[in-house]
C-alpha cells in the first residue's frame, strides 16, 4: 500500500496532465518527429519514462544489477504481426476462435490494446518465465520489487490476479503517465474500436477492455 501511495504522490507532484487521442492510444502514434519521445537504438519511449529508467538503473548498477530494455512502444502494426503469426501456430490450429484468443492472451495483448502502444511500459532483460527462476533473475526482480517504485515504475501484471494477464515480471509500467493513459483509453476507446487484426471479432464477447485493460 505505502509502495502505491508513494507512486501516486509523484504523480500528483510531477503534474503529468497529458492528452491523448484515441488513435495514439491504440497504437496510431507518429513519433518520428515529437519532443515528447525518444529513440534509444531500438526502444522508443515518451522521454520522462526515459529519463526515469536511466536513473533507476543506475542506481541498481550499484547493487550489482544490471537492467536492460528489451521492449518499449510497439506501433498497432508491430502489435498485430506477432498477433497473427501467433493466431497461426500450429499447435493452436485446432482451437476454436475464442480459445485461440484467450490463449495467446495470456501473455500478449491484442493490437490496440497493449500498454506498449503508450511508450510509458518496458519489458525488462527477459520475457521467458524461466529466466526469472535463475538466481540473477530473483535478484533483478527482488530489486525491481523493492525500488522500482521510487522511480515511478510498477508491475501491473502481478500474481494471483483474477483476471486478465498472468504474472509478467518483466513489465513494467510508468505510473504518471500511464495512469492517465489507462483512464482515457477506458474513457474513449470501445470493445468495437479494436479491429483489423485475425480474431478481432472475439473482443465484445471477452470485453477485452474491462478483462485486460483495465487494471481494477
Amino acid at each position: 500500500m505505502r509502495t502505491l501511495v508513494f507512486i501516486i504522490i509523484l504523480a500528483f507532484v510531477c503534474n503529468f496532465t497529458i492528452a491523448q487521442n484515441k488513435d495514439e492510444l491504440m497504437g496510431f502514434a507518429d513519433v518520428s518527429d515529437s519532443s515528447e519521445w525518444v529513440r534509444k537504438g531500438e526502444v522508443i519511449l515518451k522521454k520522462e519514462v526515459f529519463e526515469a529508467f536511466d536513473k533507476m538503473s543506475a542506481d541498481a548498477a550499484k547493487e550489482g544489477v544490471m537492467l536492460r530494455i528489451i521492449v518499449g512502444y510497439r506501433t498497432f502494426k508491430t502489435q498485430k504481426i506477432t498477433w497473427d503469426y501467433k493466431w497461426n501456430e500450429s499447435n493452436r490450429s485446432h482451437l476454436s476462435k475464442k480459445e485461440r484468443v484467450l490463449n495467446i492472451m495470456n501473455y500478449f495483448a491484442m493490437p490496440s490494446t497493449s500498454r506498449h502502444h503508450w511508450g510509458t511500459d518496458i519489458d525488462l532483460n527477459s520475457t521467458k518465465l524461466a529466466y526469472y527462476e535463475t538466481d540473477y533473475g530473483k535478484k533483478i526482480y527482488s530489486w525491481l520489487c523493492k525500488n522500482a517504485h521510487k522511480y515511478g515504475f510498477y508491475q501491473p501484471y502481478t500474481a494471483g490476479r483474477s483476471k486478465g494477464y498472468k504474472e509478467e515480471k518483466w513489465h513494467w509500467s510508468y505510473y504518471p503517465i500511464a495512469s492517465t493513459y489507462e483512464q482515457q483509453f477506458l474513457s474513449l476507446v470501445t470493445n468495437s474500436d479494436i479491429t483489423g487484426f485475425s480474431g478481432s471479432e472475439m473482443t465484445e464477447e471477452i470485453d477485452v477492455i474491462n478483462n485486460w485493460v483495465r487494471l481494477k
